[in-house]
């Protein structure tokens, strides 16, 4: 990246000339994201359709204490998919030691992960940030639907989505990040409930031991909390 500036235009050919110049600049910028996408989604493809469902006893899993979920795996690497709509735009690599990867190059903004489950009358959306909270709200609510959107900045677009695909009522499952400067999971998990008419929960671990700075569902659960 670098800083760029153009003079200031003052005649209005010269304003002409920069407006113009801008919306050939941003064409070519959109036009080269496209193309990094697409090639993200191929490749996201190629290693979907090679991975098997994800092994149970995977460390990650057993450490989080929840199931697979339709996720895959490719040798130790757990592989959760990031669809925009229902295409497949990238995928997040989860790693036996925590650690947590997107595919270079891939759309992440706007794009979720809804887990599997049967179908019910029930309407309820839950919708929170990452694959072991939303696989922890899952095993609590069997008969609701639950979405990863798998950052706070994400949660505001995916509830907007969902609000236009489904008449359902829909809550966001907020991260308690309220070890750090300010709290972005509950406020950006707020600005979002807000955007859809929605509910908002988040975890309090007032009763459980926080030394090890929890902040979501799973970490709630982990630690003795009852859903």
């Amino acid at each position: 990246k670098h800083k760029w500036q153009l003079k200031t235009p003052t005649t209005p050919e010269e304003k002409r000339a920069h407006t113009q110049a801008m919306r050939e600049l941003i064409r070519v910028q959109e036009a080269e994201q496209l193309k990094n996408y697409s090639v993200a989604a191929e490749k996201a493809r190629s290693l979907i359709d090679a991975s098997d469902p994800a092994d149970p006893t995977h460390p990650y899993l057993v450490d989080k204490g929840i199931h697979p979920h339709g996720i895959c795996q490719q040798q130790s690497t757990l592989i959760v998919p990031l669809y925009d709509g229902i295409a497949l735009a990238s995928v997040q690599a989860i790693y036996a030691d925590g650690s947590k990867q997107f595919l270079k190059g891939g759309k992440t903004k706007g794009c979720y992960y809804r887990l599997p489950r049967m179908e019910t009358a029930k309407t309820d959306i839950i919708i929170c940030e990452g694959f072991a909270t939303a696989a922890t709200l899952q095993e609590s609510n069997p008969d609701t639907t639950v979405i990863a959107a798998f950052t706070a900045n994400n949660l505001a677009l995916v509830a907007q989505a969902m609000h236009r695909l489904h008449n359902a009522h829909i809550i966001i499952a907020c991260d308690n990040d309220q070890w750090g400067e300010g709290n972005p999971g509950l406020e950006k998990g707020r600005y979002a409930a807000a955007l859809v008419r929605g509910g908002v929960i988040y975890p309090v671990f007032d009763d459980l031991d926080s030394s090890s700075h929890p902040t979501d569902f799973n970490d709630y659960v982990q630690l003795g909390g009852v859903l």
